[in-house]
């Protein structure tokens, strides 16, 4: 039986960027002593041998509180994602209920196992009412896709609101995939629910709190008959020795990211201050992002150009009507306050 053939692209790397700002991960690059101590953790005669990943489930069973049959290692919340359109899904038969704007990988896996996505769209006022979700759900859909915080709105969704999600999804069979990949900047997890929902998938990465995306590591959460069945097709070794060793002195050194993300939220409150005194509109609570109003999308595209003349690469193409919006990902002070240089600067070109 013939596939659909989807064509795919890489996003290549972009010229002059000293500050990629677009993709909500570590702005700044780590310093060689904290590599060093990285590397120091490391048994590389290892190498020579399949990863033991048993090592790795236990430490993050540990570091969240869960049990190991609970946890499927991914390659980052996007296999989790492909994980769930694979196990979850028929082709030309399903449904998902999915949020709009999102994470494109979304709507990519949607078409490629012939999914079809009942979009939930985020209101101008940057928000989502939950109760419109309610109203989507029925038996005719297999898996709702919720990003708590939803990106790039930032719309928090409360557990409360997520419980009674969960409890209408139950009663038609539905699926509740919550992506928990910004959670560490302050929102809820819904990871204690997962004995109570059977229904309930959690989704977390290395990439954003923690700052590693390069290592493309995740994890999914749910009760143990369910992660029992969406291992059934897993990869012999989901991961490598590498990222698995990586994961594991990160989680073990959380004070470090820590110590980092309450840095980023003191300078999100600072930048956001400062770009208020300056007349914008400026939007984001509970993750590694700030969006700036600019009133249309004219200028906010024009903006997101002037800006690269400094080295600052910031996400202006959003889906309508958010295209006025600029979404930047928030850096340590020193990057934080260069930037608010560049806004400075160029601010008089636009307004």
């Amino acid at each position: 039986m013939k596939k659909k053939y989807l064509e795919r692209k890489r996003i290549a790397d972009i010229e002059n960027a000293k500050y990629e700002m677009q993709r909500n991960v570590r702005v700044e690059l780590y310093t060689p002593d904290f590599i060093e101590k990285i590397e120091k953790s490391f048994n590389l005669s290892k190498l020579a041998r399949y990863p033991d990943l048993s090592i790795l489930t236990k430490k993050i069973a540990e570091f969240n509180n869960i049990q190991e049959n609970q946890i499927l290692i991914t390659s980052g919340i996007d296999s989790g994602i492909k994980t769930a359109f694979e196990m979850l899904t028929e082709e030309k038969k399903s449904k998902a209920i999915y949020l709009t704007p999102t994470y494109a990988m979304y709507k990519v896996y949607a078409d490629a196992f012939e999914v079809e996505m009942i979009a939930v769209e985020s209101e101008n006022s940057l928000s989502i009412n939950y109760k419109s979700i309610l109203e989507k759900i029925d038996s005719n859909i297999d898996i709702l896709f919720l990003p708590n915080p939803h990106i790039p709105i930032e719309h928090i969704f409360s557990t409360k609101e997520i419980e009674e999600i969960l409890i209408k999804a139950e009663k038609h069979n539905v699926i509740v995939f919550v992506d928990e990949a910004y959670f560490m900047f302050g929102s809820e997890t819904m990871i204690s629910y997962i004995e109570k929902f059977e229904n309930l998938i959690v989704a977390r990465t290395f990439s954003k709190g923690f700052g590693l995306p390069a290592i493309r590591l995740g994890f999914l959460v749910a009760n143990e008959k369910l992660i029992s069945y969406l291992s059934s097709r897993r990869f012999a070794h989901e991961t490598n020795f590498l990222s698995s060793e990586i994961a594991i002195w990160a989680m073990d050194n959380f004070n470090l990211f820590e110590s980092y993300i309450k840095e980023i939220q003191e300078s999100k409150e600072w930048i956001r201050n400062k770009l208020s005194e300056l007349g914008f509109n400026v939007f984001g609570e509970k993750t590694n992002t700030l969006l700036i109003d600019f009133g249309s999308s004219e200028k906010a595209k024009n903006f997101a150009k002037l800006l690269r003349n400094d080295g600052f690469i910031v996400k202006s193409n959003i889906q309508k009507p958010f295209d006025k919006y600029i979404l930047f990902t928030i850096g340590k002070m020193e990057t934080m306050e260069l930037f608010y240089q560049a806004v400075q600067k160029y601010i008089k070109e636009i307004f």
